[in-house]
Parts: C-alpha cells; sequence; structure tokens
C-alpha cells in the first residue's frame, strides 16, 4: 500500500503532523506499507502503465499537465494512463486533455468529501455536494478498470 500526503489549503501543519504520526504507527516492513509524508505540494506515483499525479487543486489547472510533463519527465514518458486527483472543491468532475491522435490524454479528477459541511463552506454557500468517496481500480498493464462509489 502506497499512502500518499498532499498538504491542503486550511491545514498544511496539522494535516502533515497527523500523516506523520500515522506513518510511525504501522510496522511499514512487515505489512508493505509506504507512507509519503515528504511536504511538496505536486506528487507523483507510477503503478505500471499508470502515471497518478496528487494535489490538493487550490492552484489553477490551466497548466497541469504541462507542469507534471516537466517536473516529471521520465514517469511521464514511460506511462500510458496518466491522472491527477484533487479534491480542493469537495465534489466530483473529471476534465480530460487529449491532444489530436492520443488514444490517452490526461485526467484532471477532482474527487468529493466525505465530511459534512463546515461553517466556512457553509458562509460562503457552497453547500449541497453529495458526500461521497471514491475508490478506483487499476491494472498494471490496463490503467482503471473500475470505480466503486460510496455515499454517505
Amino acid at each position: 500500500m502506497h499512502v500518499v500526503y498532499v498538504p491542503g489549503n486550511h491545514d498544511r501543519l496539522s494535516s502533515f503532523h497527523i500523516a506523520h504520526a500515522l506513518s510511525k504507527c504501522f510496522d511499514l516492513e512487515e505489512n508493505n506499507i509506504y507512507f509519503d509524508v515528504e511536504y511538496a505540494e505536486r506528487k507523483v506515483v507510477v503503478y505500471g502503465h499508470n502515471f497518478f499525479a496528487f494535489e490538493h487543486g487550490d492552484v489553477t489547472k490551466k497548466n497541469t499537465a504541462l507542469v507534471y510533463a516537466t517536473e516529471f519527465p521520465v514517469s511521464w514518458g514511460a506511462t500510458k494512463y496518466r491522472t491527477c486527483y484533487t479534491g480542493h472543491f469537495h465534489s466530483k468532475k473529471t476534465v480530460e486533455f487529449v491532444t489530436e491522435n492520443e488514444y490517452n490524454g490526461f485526467a484532471v479528477k477532482h474527487l468529493p468529501s466525505l465530511c459534512s459541511t463546515d461553517y466556512w463552506h457553509y458562509h460562503n454557500k457552497f453547500v449541497g455536494a453529495k458526500r461521497q468517496a471514491i475508490m478506483e481500480i487499476h491494472d498494471v498493464e490496463k490503467g482503471k478498470i473500475s470505480e466503486f462509489i460510496y455515499t454517505v
């Protein structure tokens, strides 16, 4: 299992401390668990032909594909299926960037949240999003093969 910590825009320090503390609670070698708790706003995990990018999603997305291709060129070039997972907006949305004659492009997926509306979101009228958790299953060779959604 690969656990990836990405800082949010409201709780950068506290979220780091909880991720770091959790990483110390497991016998990592025995359980085959890897915690990436390095402080970085963009991270990439490669799994076979899959390129998984992770970021909070609170910054511009105009050049997201270009930034990942530039910052992680070896991983980008070695993979066929490329997805960036974000969660800032607490709602589900997917944007796909496909170039001409390219079958596999780059998808930016905004994941929903399981948490209920806090005061800031209520005050700013960001209400009504479905409370969901999404699990995607990716095959080493074939890319995404399944998706499961849990709705509260």
